[in-house]
């Protein structure tokens, strides 16, 4: 992730770095590789240090008024919801899909951020997303790299 992708996941996870780019990997990848870490001591640790973080690193739920998919708070404290629609068989997400989910995520939930992601473009929805500040993401900018606003 590079550019203004990396700038809006910066800005959205509260993360503070110089960096260039970032590289995700998901969990179950992170503890694959521990596990090749055998025999030694120091092999131990890194393996019971990534098994804490992970567990440490989990979002902690929040009420789920807003009848999202997920919603969390992070570890500075602000509350996400996130939304995953497979919209398979239209050709674009609906704008009520998104008017309804920025109704639950930003006016009944208060959530101080929002995401959206859905296999199909948004179109239309993405107007309602870009005046609601939520970021959105398809299944073509996932699969090609990274997500990326759509």
């Amino acid at each position: 992730m590079t550019g203004s992708e990396l700038s809006s996941f910066k800005e959205l996870t509260g993360i503070q770095s110089h960096t260039g780019s970032l590289a995700l990997f998901p969990r179950r990848a992170v503890l694959n590789v521990a596990m090749l870490l055998r025999d030694s001591e120091v092999a131990r640790q890194v393996r019971v240090y990534l098994l804490d973080m992970e567990y440490l690193s989990r979002p902690q739920p929040v009420d789920n008024r807003v009848h999202a998919d997920i919603t969390a708070r992070t570890a500075d404290g602000r509350t996400l919801a996130v939304q995953c629609k497979n919209r398979a068989g239209r050709s674009t997400v609906p704008s009520a899909d998104m008017q309804k989910f920025v109704g639950a995520a930003r006016i009944i939930g208060r959530m101080d951020a929002a995401l959206f992601v859905a296999t199909r473009n948004f179109n239309e929805a993405q107007a309602i997303a870009d005046l609601s500040g939520v970021i959105t993401v398809t299944a073509t900018n996932w699969r090609h790299g990274a997500p990326q606003r759509a």
